[in-house]
């Protein structure tokens, strides 16, 4: 009859992916219509970078107008947008809203709608096309780091490792001859 151990560790590998999964934000809650159809669809569409992330909002100076004329602030010659489910989009995150002061080096396309008075963006309408260097560097107004999600991927890719190796660890062990 087997030992209880090797059991033990083979249904810890295999649930430890399945607990991950209950525990991580699934990427497939998150079902966005095309980039192409959104680009074809949006009534206002440009390029630019963010200057500053600022109570739920990105603070974008304009690169380059693609369609219509963005609502861009005469006084501070940027475009306020406000970021929708900022738990599955790649800007920086704490206490499950938009991190307040960042900005990113990268250049994005945004395809933004107006709602209410405000021109909003999302996952689902907002693209890095091109940048160099870290994604997210403080802007200076900055209190804590943001929630990362490449560094929240490798900690559970470590764990996942760590825990199969403990299983294969176990394994062998029980099987190994004693003398």
């Amino acid at each position: 009859m087997p030992s209880a151990r090797p059991l033990a560790a083979l249904a810890l590998l295999a649930a430890t992916p399945v607990g991950l999964a209950a525990v991580a934000i699934p990427a497939e809650a998150l079902s966005c219509v095309g980039r192409e159809r959104v680009v074809a669809d949006a009534t206002v569409l440009f390029t630019g970078r963010v200057v500053d992330t600022d109570d739920g909002a990105l603070e974008v100076e304009v690169s380059e107008v693609r369609r219509s004329e963005p609502p861009v602030d005469p006084d501070s010659g940027t475009v306020r947008l406000v970021v929708e489910i900022p738990e599955y989009g790649v800007w920086p995150r704490e206490d499950d809203g938009l991190a307040d002061g960042y900005r990113s080096d990268r250049t994005w396309l945004f395809a933004p709608y107006e709602q209410d008075g405000e021109w909003r963006v999302n996952p689902c309408n907002a693209w890095v096309v091109s940048g160099h260097g870290s994604a997210w560097e403080r802007s200076g107004t900055a209190t804590g780091a943001p929630f990362d999600a490449p560094a929240v991927l490798a900690g559970s890719t470590a764990a996942v490792v760590a825990a199969g190796g403990a299983a294969v660890w176990l394994v062998r062990r029980r099987r190994a001859p004693r003398g």
